[in-house]
């Protein structure tokens, strides 16, 4: 198995995963358009590993066109995860929908007209050897799902990072692993549109994904989405900690940094407020007194 075949097919399985982290968090924002991408994904890499097997041409062509759907729905999943992650409510049900008639189209096109029409105008064997590499040539419903697709991306990048802007102090850190997940997809892309190396892109949209999945899964960031914050949590002249059933700290205002100063989402609260064990008692989930 050559190292692209294993890259890939290492990749469909981390999406896949992902997937599953997605589904089992389904009440977080987004989650649920995030599942869905990471589906995407692993058909885009799990058969794009099949597609670099020595198969005839006929065969991989095949694959190819149900590899599109896969590739074709990764931008509008994306820009519809920054949508639910930011609840931008601002956007109607149709216009939500006018970001899949590009790659509906694309699709009908692949398998209507197969390698010689809009998407692919014509496909070729690079050598002699039925089994040997395929290159394919592109045409302007291509380029122009491309244009869409980067579109798509960055305005989805835009929506997360933006309310990652607005977010308390303590998840500001996460700005910038959130700013370079959103470049490497786009990177590996036009390194391969412009012929510098193979198609990357998603092994590098995998490789975000996971970065999203640690930081919306792992490190609690915007669970409890900080609504309307500025105007009423942080005011709050008492300090405020937002916890979950184990007692770490998902959340703090203002005056409750002032306190304990900066801490990272996920800490135990015991680290901050040393007196909280005695306080709680042990396991007791309530306590008596001040």
């Amino acid at each position: 198995m050559s190292f692209d075949v294993a890259l890939l097919a290492t990749t469909a399985a981390f999406s896949l995963w992902l997937a599953v982290v997605g589904a089992t968090r389904r009440r977080a924002p987004g989650a649920g358009t995030f599942t869905l991408l990471m589906l995407a994904l692993l058909v885009w890499t799990g058969l794009s590993a099949v597609h670099r097997l020595p198969l005839s041409p006929d065969t991989r062509l095949l694959i190819a066109q149900f590899q599109v759907p896969g590739i074709v729905s990764v931008a509008p999943l994306w820009f519809l995860f920054g949508l639910r992650y930011a609840r931008k409510p601002r956007y109607s049900p149709a216009w939500e929908a006018a970001v899949w008639i590009i790659p509906l189209i694309a699709v009908i096109a692949v398998f209507v007209q197969g390698g010689n029409g809009w998407y692919w105008t014509d496909v070729r064997q690079l050598t002699d050897d039925p089994t040997g590499a395929v290159e394919y040539f592109y045409g302007p419903l291509f380029w122009v799902s491309v244009l869409s697709s980067y579109g798509l991306v960055f305005c989805g990048t835009l929506l997360v990072l933006r309310s990652l802007r607005e977010s308390p102090l303590q998840y500001r850190g996460q700005v910038i692993a959130m700013a370079i997940a959103s470049v490497i997809p786009l990177a590996a892309n036009a390194s391969y549109l412009a012929r510098l190396t193979p198609d990357y892109t998603p092994m590098a949209f995998a490789v975000s994904g996971g970065i999203f999945a640690w930081s919306l899964f792992r490190r609690y960031l915007l669970n409890p989405m900080p609504v309307a914050r500025g105007m009423l949590f942080d005011r709050f002249v008492d300090g405020v900690f937002v916890l979950d059933s184990d007692y770490r700290v998902l959340d703090y205002n203002e005056a409750a940094r002032e306190m304990v100063g900066t801490l990272t989402p996920g800490g135990p609260v015991a680290d901050a407020l040393p007196w909280w064990t005695r306080l709680v008692g042990g396991d007791t989930r309530q306590a008596d007194g001040p």
